[in-house]
């Protein structure tokens, strides 16, 4: 059975959660953004299919090796995985799909575990297969045990509808909302250490931020540049304080970002002041310094 390679990726949970209509825009802003990230980058994918909760990113072979390092980094995923796609979701279809892929995954392994998930109408559930396509690799590999709670292996497949896919293991993406579908705010840059955590806390959830400085220096100029790669590798220009009004009225600004609690900056513009560090503990901070690359 021949099947196509692609990448499968799952979008954060709370997308889902939104109204159709909402969730719809949110996938065409994360499609968006991840192409815009594959097109800086030089990366190239052939067609991005949408889903419920998945998107579906198929490319050569070259460039499925280059997408998966610039996916951890598009807010509003939540994981990915390389996976092969089939056609025909019944039984023994997928039954031998599962025996030919898990042989050389599991022939030096010990034990294994099938996580299944469906959706559609069919005429098995999900723990059907998981017994049926386990019996079928066991006779397949006959000193293979199955072990649910601490597998040496594991095959994960996923059916919709009239096709399924095959993976062994998925990588984990930063989360959050697409980035741009929560507006735009200004972000304070004062050298102020955590000044790049606040403003990645805000693009998390879906903002896109502009940089505002008194003054440019090496040091706010690498803080800036380490939010590059988190904003689909587009380049962010650093505006002046006095520069703050006419960014608002061309570009909707809805509030001011900073890490640094200081009354003086709401004289800065007629916008609310937030502070996404506020109460942040320091070794959380250590952590998401770390994450963030800042």
């Amino acid at each position: 059975m021949c099947a196509e390679k692609i990448l499968l990726v799952k979008t954060a949970s709370e997308i889902s959660l939104k109204s159709e209509h909402v969730m719809r825009f949110f996938m065409r802003k994360l499609a968006e953004n991840i192409k815009t990230a594959l097109k800086n980058s030089g990366a190239e994918c052939g067609r991005i299919v949408m889903g419920r909760g998945r998107l579906f990113i198929s490319a050569d072979a070259t460039n499925l090796q280059k997408i998966p390092q610039l996916l951890p980094r598009i807010f509003g995923l939540h994981a990915f995985a390389p996976a092969e796609i089939y056609e025909g979701a019944e039984m023994e279809n997928i039954k031998s799909a599962v025996v030919e892929y898990a042989k050389p995954l599991l022939n030096n392994s010990s034990s294994f575990a099938l996580r299944v998930s469906r959706s559609g109408q069919h005429k098995f559930s999900s723990h059907d297969v998981a017994v049926q396509c386990g019996a079928a690799i066991q006779a397949a590999l006959p000193n293979l045990k199955v072990d649910l709670k601490n597998p040496e292996k594991e095959i994960f497949i996923e059916i919709i509808n009239k096709k399924f896919y095959l993976y062994d293991a998925e990588q984990a993406c930063a989360g959050g909302l697409p980035l741009g579908v929560e507006g735009a705010v200004a972000a304070l840059f004062s050298g102020n250490e955590n000044d790049a955590l606040a403003a990645w806390l805000v693009m998390k959830r879906g903002c896109r931020v502009f940089p505002i400085a008194e003054k440019e220096s090496a040091k706010i100029k690498g803080a800036v540049n380490s939010l590059i790669p988190w904003n689909s590798l587009r380049e962010f220009r650093i505006s002046r304080e006095n520069e703050l009004k006419g960014l608002i009225a061309e570009h909707n600004l809805r509030a001011v970002v900073s890490a640094d609690e200081n009354p003086k900056e709401a004289s800065i513009a007629e916008l609310p002041i937030l502070y996404p560090l506020a109460f942040f503990p320091e070794q959380m901070k250590k952590e998401l310094e770390k994450r963030v690359g800042a």
